[in-house]
């Protein structure tokens, strides 16, 4: 649980350099766009948007980097942060929605010292609690509801952050993978949403998320791979050329799920947002949905397939 010093991991200099750059290439264009909406007012403000994304990338990669305690109490506000908007979205009792927030927190600290199969017990003791909940008050009118949206709010969001935990502390490459999950998964919907608001075509779903289209899906495809070959360019990480596009692709795969799946509950419950608390974004789930499906898939993928291998 002792944090390591960032400044002593050998890519944390590399890191730091090209997420820096990379940022302040993108803080130059949300400036430009401000001053281009003096013209043309309809279109949509950035720079508090790249300045939200800013803060929280540091955040991340200092956690990251340190590992150990701090990374642990990151994982555990994100998870409980998710909790606790996706407990509102579903309008989840106070005991129910308290059982999934202290499941999500106390994940990611269990994570620390336990492995993937004990992980997977998680789930299982959440539904035994959930389900003691009507059981014991009586009260179960609508209580396979509850308890189905707090299993299913669990793995999608408190587990995932657990497997952050754990990837970092019990794999000699879980650094690297995080390093190259999320960067490719942020450059996919960045490129999804550049391809899709420009180019159009077919939508993907309408019925869940209207404005996602096949051409997005494309650009967030070509994101990803991307992403993938620029990380292990930039930091001469292992691994073969076949291999990393397949790590691209399926981290293409999993972020546009992950966001479509909170699409899914925000559509469902009729909201746009899913909170308020990163401003330019909305709430937590909306900036971190689609890590929350490419976290875990990447790490089995790797796992299985040993990707990352010279």
């Amino acid at each position: 649980m002792t944090p390591h010093n960032p400044l002593s991991e050998p890519l944390f200099a590399r890191t730091a350099t090209a997420v820096g750059a990379a940022l302040l290439i993108l803080l130059v264009g949300a400036l430009w766009r401000e001053w281009r909406r003096r013209r043309r007012p309809d279109e949509r403000a950035l720079l508090v948007p790249v300045l939200t994304a800013s803060a929280v990338i540091a955040i991340f990669l200092v956690s990251l980097f340190a590992s150990g305690l701090v990374l642990t109490c990151f994982a555990a506000a994100v998870a409980g942060v998710g909790a606790v908007e996706y407990s509102v979205l579903a309008r989840l009792g106070r005991v129910y929605a308290g059982l999934l927030v202290a499941w999500s927190v106390a994940g990611a600290a269990l994570a620390t010292a336990s492995d993937s199969g004990e992980l997977l017990l998680l789930p299982v003791t959440l539904l035994l609690a959930a389900t003691a909940v009507p059981i014991v008050s009586g009260r179960v009118e609508g209580a396979h509801l509850q308890v189905g949206a707090v299993v299913f709010g669990y793995i999608y969001i408190g587990l995932p952050m657990a497997y952050l935990v754990l990837i970092r502390t019990e794999q000699p490459w879980g650094l690297q993978l995080l390093l190259t999950a999320v960067a490719a998964a942020w450059l996919a919907d960045t490129c999804a949403y550049s391809v899709g608001s420009k180019v159009g075509g077919p939508k993907l779903a309408p019925r869940v998320s209207p404005h996602k289209t096949w051409s997005g899906l494309a650009g967030s495809l070509a994101g990803a791979i991307l992403g993938v070959l620029l990380v292990h360019r930039l930091l001469a990480l292992p691994g073969r050329l076949g291999a990393l596009v397949l790590l691209g692709v399926v981290i293409a795969a999993s972020a546009v799920w992950g966001d479509l799946v909170e699409s899914l509950v925000k559509r469902d419950f009729g909201v746009k947002d899913a909170g308020v608390v990163l401003p330019g974004f909305g709430g937590l789930l909306d900036r971190f949905d689609s890590l929350f499906v490419t976290i875990p898939s990447t790490y089995y993928l790797v796992l299985g397939g040993h990707l990352l291998d010279r």
